[in-house]
């Protein structure tokens, strides 16, 4: 075993790690792994990810795969990478809703959402980062980071309740909040305007903490700013009804 193939899962966090978020979103990563080599002809159905080595570091902690019997070992091993990249891929569909996002099963969307969850409400600078090595060579390298992470999150619950409604995401756009003593009768949380989708003001959630947190309690009076915003535009019927605010680009004072 001079030479062979793991997958290097590292949590480069900013804030410390919720325990059971991080012991929740490896054994979601295995169960994946295991399901993933499950129906691979040849293999043993038993087959399962195995931790090798734990780094110092942030949290890093490399993974190899073995199977109860010893010819199964090398099989296993070259379904490794494979799985790394498959299982990225899911996580890409999932964040950019693709067709192919709607016809995953539970247990795949549980599982993604899982794995993200412990850098979902992480700061700048955070990422998931999964390496495929062979013999301490990095084959790939593929990233979350915590923008994603909650889109992921999000995405992934609304799939699951089967509730998903068209969806816009968009990036880098002003939004200024909306004074809440001027809102009809009725209406109560937050609210904001995004000209490009609506004059009109409209109810705003937030994927993530810091998200709300930056915008929400913002040195000064957050009503005389105008913030740079990423999120998603939820619509019914082709008009927007509300958005979902996932990070905070920049923040500059509105205009007399």
């Amino acid at each position: 075993m001079d030479e062979f193939s793991s997958i290097v899962v590292e949590y480069k966090n900013k804030r410390p790690l919720d325990l059971l978020d991080l012991t929740a979103s490896l054994t979601a990563f295995g169960d994946q792994f295991k399901r993933f080599v499950a129906d691979e002809d040849g293999i043993d159905s038993d087959t399962r990810l195995f931790v090798h080595e734990i780094r110092p570091g942030s949290t890093i902690t490399e993974l190899i795969a073995f199977g109860k019997q010893a010819a199964d070992l090398y099989d296993a091993l070259g379904k490794v990478q494979e799985f790394a990249g498959a299982f990225y891929s899911v996580l890409q569909s999932i964040l950019h809703l693709t067709p192919e996002a709607k016809e995953l099963d539970k247990q795949t969307l549980k599982g993604a959402a899982s794995f993200v969850a412990p850098l979902a409400y992480d700061g700048d600078g955070a990422v998931i980062n999964l390496i495929d090595n062979r013999g301490g060579t990095v084959i790939n390298h593929y990233t979350v980071n915590p923008v994603e992470a909650a889109a992921i999150r999000h995405n992934a619950k609304h799939l699951l309740n089967s509730e998903l409604p068209d969806q816009i995401r968009f990036e880098n756009e002003p939004m200024e909040l909306f004074q809440m003593r001027n809102a009809p009768p009725g209406k109560s949380g937050d609210f904001g305007i995004i000209d490009c989708f609506s004059p009109k003001e409209r109810k705003i959630t937030f994927a993530n903490d810091a998200a709300k947190d930056a915008i929400l309690h913002h040195d000064g009076n957050p009503f005389e700013q105008t913030f740079w915003v990423s999120g998603i535009v939820k619509t019914v019927g082709g008009r927007p009804v509300g958005y979902v605010i996932v990070k905070l680009l920049d923040t500059q004072p509105k205009e007399d």
